[in-house]
């Protein structure tokens, strides 16, 4: 059975609408029912082709992203009246670049990458789709790979993964790979697992780390009213962001770092002497808020 694998994008997920040939709709994937109509945007962005030579309604679907020197370029610099990064990172510049009132300037430094069409002519398989798609003048993932053995993927994976490895080399922020069933007709005959279809699987990179001091604790109150236990950290370089927060998740997580103890929530045994003062180790993985991984240098009242 052969796999296509691809590059799992960091963006934001948009579909372009295609009627007889002309574009017509741009929108955002939003709740995954109802997104933002954004086509006013779509003029401005010089990756996403303003005609096809397909008759007919056809969707493509891919990610808005910003190439990571771009945003540096164009973007990672600004600052605010008080000093602090006016733009987080690439993905986040992007939603706003989309959803909100942009110039025409700063919408054609993103990128519309295509991994999915349907419409006349669709080929029965996923690596022709992408092929397919570069044939009609879309912007397609950098990392499309066809194996037919186990072997072979791993080496892609490793590859991948690797310090100084594929993943960076790309001109995006990538959140792992995604191997899916290449033949499009079998997929349909594989049952899901749970939430996910069945002919496809992700596979999440190494996690980032950073260390870094606590400097403060403080309860954040979410949208249900819940109050969540933030460690505030002297500002750390992290997956290419400032991080100087790192999620506590609740109370039973935060004394179980303090005290020690088993901690379900990552099935091992923690020491503890986390506090005001710790040194800590922080990992990200993907979308995931920071976290802590491990207590490097217990907070001084509890050395």
């Amino acid at each position: 059975m052969q796999v296509n694998i691809q590059c799992k994008l960091d963006g934001i997920s948009l579909r372009a609408t295609y009627q007889d040939g002309k574009l017509v709709e741009l929108v955002t994937r939003g709740n995954g029912v109802q997104g933002d109509d954004i086509t006013e945007h779509a003029a401005h962005i010089p990756s996403l082709p303003k005609t096809i030579t397909v008759m007919g309604e056809v969707h493509g679907r891919g990610e808005g992203v910003l190439y990571e020197a771009d945003f540096a370029s164009h973007f990672g610099s600004q600052k605010n009246s008080d000093g602090t990064r006016k733009y987080a990172n690439s993905r986040n510049t992007t939603s706003g670049l989309l959803k909100g009132r942009s110039t025409p300037a700063d919408l054609s430094h993103i990128h519309f990458v295509a991994y999915k069409y349907t419409g006349p002519g669709r080929p029965d398989s996923e690596h022709r789709v992408i092929t397919g798609l570069a044939a009609l003048g879309f912007e397609v993932p950098a990392l499309n790979e066809l194996v037919t053995t186990e072997d072979q993927a791993t080496k892609i994976y490793e590859d991948y993964d690797k310090p100084n490895g594929r993943r960076e080399s790309l001109p995006y922020k990538t959140d792992g790979l995604v191997l899916n069933v290449d033949d499009i007709n079998l997929q349909a005959k594989i049952p899901d697992q749970g939430n996910r279809p069945g002919y496809a699987v992700a596979v999440k990179p190494s996690p980032k780390a950073a260390v870094s001091k606590v400097i403060g604790i403080e309860w954040s109150m979410g949208l249900s009213g819940a109050y969540t236990p933030v460690a505030l950290v002297e500002p750390c370089e992290l997956d290419g962001t400032t991080c100087r927060r790192v999620n506590m998740f609740n109370l039973d997580f935060l004394t179980t770092w303090v005290e020690g103890g088993y901690l379900e929530s990552q099935k091992a045994h923690v020491k503890g002497g986390f506090g005001i003062g710790a040194t800590i180790l922080i990992i990200r993985t993907g979308d995931v808020l920071p976290y802590i991984k491990d207590v490097m240098t217990p907070a001084p009242i509890l050395a």
